[in-house]
């Protein structure tokens, strides 16, 4: 799959991709995907002991809230597949689709 067959005709692509994988925390590099061409970069970190989700925003001007607002809790969810594990394995990559909001 290539950037351009990455870009949705309607909503938002999110790729998140393992950057770092310790014990206390993992980080992945986030990229949303707009139509039209639209690709904004950033950084999110979950840890582990707690789930809490830290998303940084893009470079300006970013994604629209509604994209942004949906890093959290698909890291939630990766979180709380793992969270009794000792030495959980991270999925390299996870690539969502959202509808705009309101839609």
């Amino acid at each position: 799959m290539n950037d351009e067959s990455l870009h949705p005709e309607t909503g938002g692509r999110v790729l998140l991709e393992l950057e770092d994988d310790v014990a206390a925390y993992v980080t992945y590099r986030v990229t949303y995907y707009l139509p039209r061409g639209g690709l904004h970069r950033a950084v999110a970190r979950l840890d582990f002991a707690t789930g809490r989700a830290v998303v940084e925003p893009a470079e300006p001007p970013g994604p629209p809230p509604w994209l942004v607002g949906t890093v959290g809790p698909f890291l939630r969810q990766l979180w709380t597949q793992r969270r009794g594990e000792q030495s959980p394995r991270w999925p390299r990559r996870v690539l969502r689709w959202r509808a705009p909001k309101g839609s």
